[in-house]
């Protein structure tokens, strides 16, 4: 995506060099801020994983989603899809679902929010995702370093 962006800046500014070059300039400049924020969203699903720690899960999908869950609003967990998660990423197939009792604010990009009351998970490796969420993890390990688990 960020390749592709950057191989058609030379010629975008050729042609609307022709006209303008103001304007060439101009489509330049925000071609180039444009392939910047594409890598660093790229970037961000790798630096910014999901987090299960002693207390809460911190659900992240890069810099468009963030959700802390407190373990004590938990209400369930399991494989059987709940009506009303919201699955993160939005076109994958979930696995994992987690429901609340209560609605949760979730933060995506730009600063809007979203109330959820359940969320679908599609974990790289579900076992281990499921053996942190059920505390069979030892609590000091937990505690000393979360475990990050990719989606």
């Amino acid at each position: 995506m960020v390749s592709g962006s950057l191989l058609e800046v030379g010629p975008v500014h050729l042609v609307v060099g022709h006209w303008s070059v103001r304007a060439a300039w101009i489509v330049t400049g925000l071609s180039l801020y444009g392939a910047l924020w594409a890598l660093a969203l790229s970037r961000s699903f790798a630096l910014r994983p999901t987090l299960v720690t002693a207390n809460e899960i911190v659900v992240c999908f890069g810099l468009l989603f963030t959700l802390r869950i407190p373990r004590n609003v938990i209400r369930a967990v399991g494989r059987v899809p709940l009506p009303d998660a919201t699955v993160v990423p939005r076109n994958a197939q979930a696995c994992v679902f987690i429901g609340f009792t209560r609605p949760l604010e979730a933060r995506r990009m730009l600063g809007f929010t979203k109330q959820l009351t359940a969320i679908g998970l599609h974990p790289d490796d579900v076992a281990a995702f499921e053996l942190a969420l059920e505390g069979s993890v030892r609590q000091s390990f937990i505690q000393s370093t979360p475990v990050p688990v990719p989606l």
